[in-house]
């Protein structure tokens, strides 16, 4: 199912205020994505793509762990500036608002990360192939994402969700890219 973006937009944009008292589970994750940087980001870091900024959660590691990397800061709702800004101040940074499968991306970049926002792409393999050639070679693509069975019990009919990938799916994809899979 395509995800309607003006919606997905509208409402993030509505909630960002409640979203850091909200989101227990994307804090979580952001944590957990963060320490899995630290073990297999193997090249120096001086630039960094984040899509899907939100309010910060991710891009407050990033800025921590690699203090000097420029950041190119991705959403889809340019109102996440108000609370991303206070971790880019003070370092070289760039927003690039959009959507993330049809804005052009940077190139040579060391790392291109998305804490769970990929699921709201209609092509995931065409950004995993987007993002691997904006990439440099021994680079990293960080992502984290949801599975086939995230939020299984509350779905009342097949065409109410998302489409999400099997894990044996994006692995074929990204290897397709040249990519090496160090954690899944």
């Amino acid at each position: 199912m395509a995800a309607d973006k003006q919606l997905v937009k509208e409402r993030f944009e509505a909630n960002f205020k409640r979203y850091d008292r909200l989101a227990v589970v994307q804090q979580r994750i952001c944590a957990e994505l963060d320490d899995l940087a630290g073990g297999y980001c193997r090249l120096p870091v001086s630039n960094i793509l984040e899509i899907g900024i939100g309010t910060g959660f991710f891009t407050s590691r990033l800025a921590m762990r690699w203090p000097d990397a420029f950041l190119y800061l991705n959403d889809l709702v340019p109102a996440a500036e108000a609370f991303v800004a206070k971790y880019a101040a003070g370092r070289q940074h760039e927003y690039l608002w959009g959507d993330a499968e049809s804005i052009a991306f940077p190139s040579g970049l060391d790392i291109v990360a998305s804490a769970s926002t990929v699921q709201w792409f209609d092509d995931l393999p065409a950004f995993i192939s987007k993002a691997a050639a904006s990439t440099k070679t021994g680079g990293s693509l960080l992502l984290s994402t949801f599975g086939p069975r995230h939020f299984h019990d509350t779905r009342t009919t097949p065409d109410d969700a998302l489409d999400y990938y099997h894990p044996e799916d994006l692995l074929q994809h990204s290897h397709s890219n040249g990519l090496e899979i160090l954690n899944i």
